[in-house]
């Protein structure tokens, strides 16, 4: 039994466990993000139904049946809803979340996605297909007296086939069936061709700079009761250091907090998941609220468990709805903080690091690498071109791709906010275009013009 105090457990789960987006499907080629910021309403109703539907899943394990995973891109075109997650998370993690006993191993082994379709059983049920790293698996559950019944869903559809402004998009089967496009890209890709060109997108602001603290102050947030085993000094390159015989805190100049835990892991277990990270959850959550300024969510997207000393989660800024990219050059700084400038024709792409890296068992956090950045929203509004002919020019206008298109590949593409560099800055959105090497694309989106 997972011993967690239902409060940290439900806590983490309102604040970390979100899906990286929700997609409306009308069953006939028209599909519809839907947006934390923009369809509050819709996200948390729909993203509550999913999470109570996904705990009876993995709560009934002998009704989940593993299906031909091929079905997939068949489902994806079906009238229902889509919660996508930007990694898998192993079904230990989400027992964790979801407060259910950890004893025995269930299917799915791990959650990338989760389809519900409604109107998909004769027998009235709701049918639900879960995605794993590996497999595709479905699981039929009779609609209970609490639960969206079809007819809500179907007005949640029908709300936004009426809304004239909602930005629609197609599914890249639905445009290339027979995969025609000269270059590599995945079937499921989002894109908008018909419909509303323009979408309202805010600008964001961010700065290193947090909320104002002394030293002793930042030593209260970071060491909490075990300060006073700590020596503190500033170094010359003016990084604030906390250390003590087996374990070192530093927090540079530029945001970047970093925790080595001297020792390391040596013959330790890594231990219970919830345990573990119920203690990379607590040390963030108390940085967060008291260190940081900040309008940005942490949404966890990867946890890597290969290591036998322990987990690694990692956790990525979202504003907005949508996520943040920093730079994978972004602490390459020389001591003057003068930003190392980098290759100017960015041929390949480019690489963006997690937010925070936090390596942890269930007896301490081993190492953490944290880039504490500060992100607000503004009020500065425009419209922009979300058409997909033009996001492809411009990309390939940008990297000079028109030449060589056997080299470039699209697995996803995203709008996001990017972070190039650390000096306080306000920045507009970009496209994000995820390649099947992990490496991006990026091109800031094109504003509508004033008439």
């Amino acid at each position: 039994n997972l011993n967690v105090s239902d409060t940290k457990e439900l806590k983490a789960t309102e604040e970390v466990f979100l899906p990286y987006r929700i997609i409306i499907s009308n069953g006939n080629n028209l599909h519809w993000i839907v947006n934390e910021e923009d369809d509050g309403d819709f996200y948390f109703k729909l993203w509550n139904e999913a999470k109570g539907l996904l705990k009876r899943v993995i709560n009934s394990n002998n009704n989940v049946n593993e299906v031909n995973k091929n079905l997939w891109d068949v489902l994806i075109v079906s009238k229902g809803f889509l919660f996508e997650f930007k990694s898998s998370i192993k079904t230990d993690m989400i027992q964790w979340f979801f407060s259910i006993p950890g004893d025995s191993p269930v299917q799915p082994e791990s959650v990338l996605k989760v389809l519900i379709l409604p109107e998909d059983d004769i027998n009235k049920n709701n049918t639900i297909y879960i995605l794993s790293e590996n497999n595709l698996y479905k699981c039929i559950l009779p609609f209970q007296k609490n639960d969206m019944s079809q007819v809500e869903y179907n007005k949640v559809i029908n709300q936004f086939e009426n809304d004239k402004d909602a930005v629609q998009y197609n599914i890249i089967k639905e445009i290339d069936p027979e995969n025609k496009f000269p270059f590599k890209i995945s079937s499921d890709v989002l894109c908008v061709v018909r419909g509303a060109k323009y979408k309202k997108l805010p600008d964001i602001e961010y700065s290193i700079n947090g909320k104002s603290y002394n030293t002793e102050e930042i030593s209260s947030i970071i060491l909490a009761n075990e300060k006073e085993s700590y020596d503190r000094y500033i170094d010359k390159d003016n990084t604030l250091v906390f250390k003590n015989a087996g374990n070192t805190y530093r927090l540079y100049s530029n945001g970047l907090l970093e925790y080595r835990y001297i020792p390391g892991v040596k013959d330790q277990e890594k231990g219970d998941i919830g345990k573990s990270f119920e203690k990379a959850y607590t040390f963030i959550e108390r940085i967060k609220n008291y260190l940081m300024d900040t309008d940005a969510r942490l949404n966890l997207v990867n946890i890597n468990d290969d290591n036998p000393g322990f987990y690694e989660f990692a956790f990525d800024y979202t504003i907005n709805g949508y996520p943040i990219y920093i730079n994978d050059d972004i602490n390459k700084v020389v001591y003057n903080n003068t930003i190392i400038e980098k290759d100017a024709s960015e041929v390949n792409g480019s690489n963006y690091r997690n937010a925070v890296l936090v390596k942890v068992n269930k007896n301490r956090i081993i190492e953490i690498n944290w880039n504490i950045i500060n992100f607000k929203k503004t009020r500065n509004i425009n419209e922009y071109d979300v058409y997909f002919e033009d996001m492809l020019n411009a990309i390939s206008e940008k990297y000079d791709i028109q030449e060589e298109l056997d080299r470039f590949s699209i697995k996803n593409i995203t709008i996001g906010y990017k972070v190039d560099s650390l000096y306080n800055e306000k920045i507009s959105p970009a496209w994000m275009i995820e390649k099947l090497d992990g490496s991006y694309y990026s091109t800031e989106m094109t504003k509508k013009e004033v008439e």
